[in-house]
């Protein structure tokens, strides 16, 4: 939608609810609120963000994050008027036991934190990213589409290596077919070879099948790419495997289902597998991309 009158004529009745609920209230960051109205307006009725009221915790939905939770009234208007919940609802902000703070609460339907002080928006931002599933792709089923298209860059440069030939045109891509195409080839490997990636979709029956064969393919790319960065020279590719192919054993002693150990053991193995990879990396340092 990009009716610039259809906006305003939004923007200015989000501005009248604020005022009714906070009025109501008797309290509530008004000025907060009016100075964002157009940017809420044009984010959840121009098209924007992409979002199911009817499914909040949709996993391929575009999530907003408000950084300066006293604009929360302005944010509880515009959910209720994009459908997240019956206008009516407002009438409950700042209500003792109320799920409509003052200051922005994740309890509601379409926030996504709970936040008050300025700023707090980027840290959240940061570290609210569920888990590798969701490093660089909207959602699970993007991911070995993403691993395939990489995959073929990165063999596509290999092959053009290891064969001498170099079309003039192609040039200013070869970098960042080797570089991107292995970066993203080993993170979606990573990210399919894990046991929480394994259970999405398909039977329980087929779990530890589908887990076996991703281990496979993920230790000889990691092998392959060790060797393609070694023994034919690949440029950034012996760093970059050696690196992937250390993350991936040491992610395997958090992914595999032991039994049995308790936490100082835990502890004891991950120190001494950091210990043996810090040696690994001082004895070899041309197999990792951060020692160069």
């Amino acid at each position: 939608m990009n009716d610039i009158a259809f906006l305003e004529k939004k923007a200015y009745d989000l501005r009248k609810k604020v005022l009714d609920t906070c009025i109501r209230a008797k309290t509530g960051h008004v000025t907060s609120s009016m100075s964002c109205a157009e940017i809420m307006s044009v984010l959840y009725h121009g098209g924007i963000l992409r979002y199911d009221p009817k499914r909040p915790d949709w996993p391929d939905r575009d999530r907003f994050i408000l950084s300066k939770g006293q604009a929360s009234p302005m944010l509880y208007a515009v959910l209720a008027d994009a459908g997240y919940f019956d206008e009516a609802q407002l009438k409950g902000f700042a209500q003792t036991d109320g799920k409509f703070g003052v200051h922005l609460q994740q309890s509601v339907p379409g926030a996504e934190i709970t936040c008050g002080s300025l700023g707090q928006g980027f840290g959240f931002a940061a570290g609210m990213v569920p888990g590798l599933v969701e490093i660089g792709f909207r959602g699970r089923d993007a991911v070995p589409r993403a691993t395939v298209a990489a995959g073929v860059l990165l063999a596509a440069h290999v092959a053009l290596h290891c064969s001498g030939v170099s079309p003039a045109w192609l040039a200013p891509f070869r970098a960042g077919m080797g570089f991107l195409g292995a970066f993203v080839y080993l993170l979606g490997l990573l990210i399919l070879a894990s046991r929480r990636y394994s259970q999405y979709g398909g039977k329980p029956s087929n779990l530890w099948t589908r887990y076996a064969s991703m281990q496979a393919v993920t230790v000889v790319s990691g092998l392959a790419t060790i060797y393609f960065g070694s023994v034919h020279g690949v440029d950034n590719l012996l760093g970059l495997g050696g690196t992937f192919f250390c993350l991936f054993l040491l992610e395997k002693y958090y992914d595999l289902p032991w039994r049995g150990i308790g936490w100082a053991w835990s502890l004891l193995g991950a120190g001494g597998l950091l210990y043996l990879f810090a040696l690994l990396v001082q004895a070899r340092p041309a197999w990792f991309f951060f020692m160069r």
